[in-house]
């Protein structure tokens, strides 16, 4: 169980940046080494972030070793350019990443730390109109179940056509 005051432990362990009710409701039920590394990546990287989700009772976020969030430039009307946000998120050793180009607040991102040997997936996959493509180690690109393919700038672009 972690509470609000181990949150804030952490968070001024590292120098701050959130507030525990930004990890929202049943942020007891979190994993504490997966806030401690968020918290850390947070200050790392020193964007605006929006947590949107945290513990809820589906995939990996029920291990509470699961984040969603936004990184914004002015908060909440511009976001930073997509590829370097992909690259600030993928340079950390999140052991899973997914890009969502489907949030209706703007492009969002997906990081856990739940070991490879406990992965029912892929370490990295794309959501695009409600379908999720994962990386291929082969060749980088993304596969949905049907056999349909795509890469990260494909979806960049149509994102950005929207």
């Amino acid at each position: 169980m972690l509470t609000d005051n181990q949150i804030t432990e952490l968070v001024q362990t590292h120098g701050g940046g959130f507030q525990p009710y930004e990890f929202l409701s049943d942020r007891q039920k979190l994993n504490p080494d997966t806030v401690d590394f968020f918290i850390q990546f947070r200050n790392w990287h020193n964007l605006t972030t929006q947590i949107t989700s945290t513990w809820r009772t589906t995939g990996s976020h029920s291990t509470g070793q699961a984040i969603d969030f936004l990184f914004w430039q002015e908060w909440r009307k511009r976001q930073p350019d997509i590829l370097y946000m992909w690259r600030v998120v993928t340079t950390w050793p999140w052991m899973g990443i997914g890009i969502y180009f489907d949030w209706k607040d703007g492009v969002g991102f997906h990081v856990d730390t739940i070991p490879p040997a406990d992965r029912l997936r892929p370490l990295r996959w794309i959501r695009s109109g409600r379908k999720y493509f994962y990386q291929s180690l082969s060749n980088g690109l993304f596969y949905h179940k049907s056999g349909e393919s795509t890469s990260l700038e494909t979806e960049i672009q149509k994102y950005l056509k929207v």
